[in-house]
């Protein structure tokens, strides 16, 4: 997963890998021009002040809101071709994440989701316990 702190630049790397996704709280489905319009319009309208708060783009193109300081995790747009639901690219590539009250273990230096027994971060190799 990279994390980014404005939607349009989490648009642009999801749109390497995906061309049309669905939002999490509704069934319309929406293309790349139609992503970039809107993550466009909300970076305007919605700045990103939180130090905390990033969007994250997860390799089958899902994109989510991501804190690092609570550990919390929001699907906003996920691919139109995965009918699953909305974690489902979190849930396949760490099915032994640990979840306390809906959140989600992830590594404090990059960001990425954490099996329950992680001692290192596989991605960016931090020491986690």
């Amino acid at each position: 997963m990279k994390l980014y702190k404005t939607i349009i630049e989490a648009t642009k790397e999801a749109s390497k890998t995906c061309s049309e996704w669905k939002q999490t709280s509704g069934n319309a489905t929406y293309n790349v021009n139609d992503l970039d319009e809107i993550a466009g319009i909300h970076d305007v309208t919605f700045p990103n002040d939180s130090e905390d708060t990033f969007y994250g783009v997860f390799p089958d193109g899902e994109i989510a809101i991501i804190n690092v300081e609570t550990k919390t995790y929001s699907p906003i747009f996920i691919p139109a071709t995965n009918q699953s639901t909305p974690t489902s690219s979190l849930t396949s590539t760490t099915q032994n994440t640990p979840s306390l009250d809906g959140q989600i273990r992830f590594c404090p230096e990059c960001g990425t989701p954490l099996p329950q027994d992680a001692i290192f971060c596989d991605q960016c190799g931090m020491k986690i316990r």
